[in-house]
């Protein structure tokens, strides 16, 4: 007798798990760590000056000597513009009505989804935006925090190639930035990077409480000459690129905060729009550098 196999049978249930993974990262290491102030102008001006630094010991006066005339600095003007981010969820009312697998509304289920995704666009743009102010048809664009950094800037390229990334390497960096004046307190760089930091043996936080997870094998904070740095891997860092930033001379920007509006319906579809008016602000790009074109 013939045994009716499951592969035979056309009309069985769907059994879909009412359980929804969503793997896509959703992680945005600038945008939740950034301290955040208002915009209300375009351009947002940000007044930055440095002090001058002494090279020799030339402030030294004669008993009794007049006061002189003496060059007089006034601050620099940052500009920055912020750029519009949207997202356009659209449910057909159909879709509304029927039972859906793992979600009770299928439109909540769309601004959701949307409004991590308008987040991740707004983490690239504040990485990597090359910044633009608009003009009539042409948005604004946010002026990243790699374009931004153009003083401490190192290249690793040689003979068309990058160079490994060595602590001596990485030091060479914060060096570099702590001669300018800064004191870098976090570095991002791409899971690639971030493996070879780990590798770092002379400078790593080896003797601190294993519970703070500062582990030769696991360097989440790298201790050397020139202070702590926290490591942080960020996917959205181009190949071959690492950052290290003073958090404190850089801020979030917000024109508009991010918002949800129902559109008026057009047809049978509920849809509305998630908008977000965002830029960042350049306090002292000098307190910051990027080390490019180095590799494993």
């Amino acid at each position: 007798m013939a045994v009716l196999q499951t592969y035979q049978v056309q009309t069985a249930k769907e059994d879909l798990t009412d359980v929804l993974v969503n793997i896509t990262p959703t992680k945005t290491p600038l945008l939740s760590s950034l301290k955040s102030v208002k915009m209300y102008g375009l351009p947002h001006e940000t007044s930055v000056d440095d002090l001058t630094t002494p090279v020799a010991n030339t402030n030294k006066w004669v008993q009794g000597d007049d006061a002189v005339e003496e060059e007089q600095v006034m601050p620099e003007k940052v500009l920055s513009w912020p750029q519009i981010f949207r997202k356009h969820p659209k449910v057909a009312g159909t879709t509304q009505a029927i039972r859906i697998a793992a979600m009770k509304n299928a439109y909540s289920y769309q601004v959701t989804k949307k409004t991590k995704e308008l987040g991740l666009d707004m983490e690239f743009a504040l990485l990597n935006g090359a910044g633009n102010p608009g003009a009539a048809g042409t948005p604004t664009e946010i002026k990243g925090a790699l374009p931004g950094i153009t003083s401490n800037v190192l290249d690793g390229q040689d003979a068309g190639a990058p160079t490994p990334l060595t602590e001596e390497r990485y030091n060479d960096l914060l060096e570099l930035i702590w001669n300018a004046g800064g004191d870098p307190d976090v570095t991002y760089a791409t899971g690639t990077l971030k493996r070879v930091i780990s590798s770092f043996t002379g400078g790593a936080a080896k003797n601190v409480e294993v519970v703070s997870k500062k582990l030769v094998n696991s360097v989440d904070v790298y201790e050397g000459d020139f202070g702590l740095q926290r490591i942080v891997a960020h996917r959205m860092m181009p190949v071959g690129t690492l950052m290290a930033m003073e958090q404190q001379y850089w801020a979030l920007a917000w024109l508009r905060k991010t918002k949800h509006e129902p559109l008026a319906k057009t047809g049978d579809a509920v849809r509305g729009m998630i908008l977000a008016e965002l830029g960042l602000e350049r306090r002292q790009e000098k307190a910051s550098g990027k080390y490019i074109n180095v590799s494993r």
